[in-house]
């Protein structure tokens, strides 16, 4: 038991390690501590995956214990470069968290309680959920076991598996690095990869929230979150959809502190992990559309000579992080979708969809919420351009998805209530976090005093 919490231990910091460095390169020593923290194992994560997704997709090699031992060099060399470069000014705010008032303290208990939930059902449940056990878990378990993905059309296998061959690897390829690491392929230990997300998403939040509220307030709405039945049941799931609303989560934060301050940095971080979005699953290409279309119209309004400049640069680094993913698409001429062509018109679904939005299916308080902050905080954000935008593009995404269900053959997961209710939990941390936000810009004075703080 003992080793085996080791390993889980080893894999993690493997993953954290390696994000660490990423970000610290790409950010130029300007990220937060927290944020750091949130962000660093999703972007190890990734780049986990697309090196054994060059090795074994691009090079068509047979795996070989070399591969696992070069990340884990990597990781190494990370963590000197890391420690080296470590600065004790930087470690004062994350010590300031353990000076807690008597509310917050107990908000950390409750939120604790619910991991210690997550953590019992990662290791007690194992892969149950249809869509892992025939696509997410189940690719990687195929590879693990052949050691290499077949090319062979004939093959059952083909590319890994013929049936959803288009999916994205990132999820099945970060499966298929843990079982490495840890020597075998287990259908229960493996749900502690999902965890982490999750753990990251709680950690996000804090961090974007602290950043503009109260360490109360932030604490409210983490602990909101983690009370939210969608999210804890994908906490210990082998599916995609909470590993992209991860990275959504990541790319929303980037994009609202690029509408703040304008730094190219930002720019750059919300164009990365929206790139990174598109490798999890194809569904992150409709906040791709939405982000790139509400970044075109704030910079025509705000800046017109830079519009052009700035869509451009988040469409080529975005397309960047999937070059070869793009390739392989394009080579093996595999679509995006996995439904019959044609249009129609399904008004039928607007049922279904409120019954999982307000109804059945979630934590229904928080929509009913969510629903009413827009309303009552419509002068706020309507004076704040990062704010205004931000809804926008929540708004424009959430309306992207609408559209597939109300014209394509999509319509049928809204009616049997499978993907619909993923979908929406896509938006639910972004959600969380815009309302947090939206809540404290109704306070002006709060809002002058932080801006003159960071001045």
């Amino acid at each position: 038991m003992i080793i085996i919490i080791l390993k889980l231990i080893a894999y993690f910091l493997v993953a954290v390690s390696l994000g660490l460095a990423f970000l610290k390169l790409v950010g130029r020593n300007s990220l937060p501590a927290w944020l750091m923290a949130g962000l660093s194992f999703g972007a190890g994560a990734f780049l986990v995956s697309v090196q054994l997704f060059i090795y074994f997709f691009i090079f068509k090699l047979q795996y070989h214990y070399a591969v696992t031992v070069v990340v884990i060099c990597e990781a190494i060399i990370s963590l000197a470069y890391l420690i080296k470069s470590i600065e004790i000014r930087n470690m004062k705010q994350p010590l300031k968290f353990f000076k807690l008032d008597l509310m917050s303290l107990i908000l950390i208990i409750l939120i604790f309680i619910q991991i210690i939930f997550i953590m019992v059902s990662a290791i007690t449940l194992p892969t149950i959920a249809y869509d892992s056990l025939t696509t997410w878990a189940l690719r990687a378990k195929i590879l693990f076991y052949n050691g290499q993905i077949s090319f062979d059309q004939n093959d059952f296998y083909y590319l890994g598996h013929q049936w959803h061959n288009n999916y994205p690897w990132l999820i099945p390829l970060n499966i298929f690095f843990f079982s490495k690491m840890i020597g075998s392929f287990d259908d229960t230990l493996f749900n502690f990869i999902f965890l982490f997300f999750y753990l990251s998403i709680l950690i996000l939040l804090y961090a974007v929230l602290r950043k503009f509220t109260s360490r109360l307030m932030a604490l409210v709405f983490v602990f909101l979150f983690s009370t939210m039945q969608l999210p804890f049941y994908h906490a210990f799931n082998a599916y995609a959809d909470l590993p992209l609303s991860y990275y959504i989560l990541c790319a929303f934060i980037f994009f609202f502190y690029f509408l703040k301050e304008q730094k190219t940095v930002y720019l750059v971080l919300m164009s990365l992990f929206m790139g990174i979005a598109f490798f999890v699953k194809q569904d992150a290409l409709i906040f791709v559309i939405a982000m790139a279309a509400c970044l075109g119209i704030f910079s025509l309004v705000s800046k017109k000579q830079t519009a052009l400049k700035n869509v451009a640069y988040f469409i080529f680094i975005a397309a960047a992080m999937n070059i070869f993913w793009i390739y392989y698409l394009v080579k093996y001429n595999l679509g995006l979708s996995n439904v019959a062509p044609g249009l129609g018109f399904h008004p039928e679904i607007f049922k279904n969809l409120v019954l999982s939005l307000l109804v059945s299916n979630n934590w229904n308080i928080f929509w009913y919420f969510f629903a009413a902050v827009p309303v009552i905080s419509w002068r706020a954000i309507i004076n704040s351009k990062e704010l205004l935008y931000s809804w926008l593009f929540f708004f424009a995404a959430f309306t992207g998805f609408i559209c597939l269900y109300l014209f394509t053959n999509l319509y049928r997961y809204v009616l049997d209530n499978t993907a619909v209710s993923r979908n929406i939990l896509l938006f639910v941390p972004m959600a969380v976090a815009l309302t947090g936000l939206t809540l404290f810009y109704r306070q002006p004075q709060a809002v002058a005093e932080k801006n003159n703080a960071e001045k």
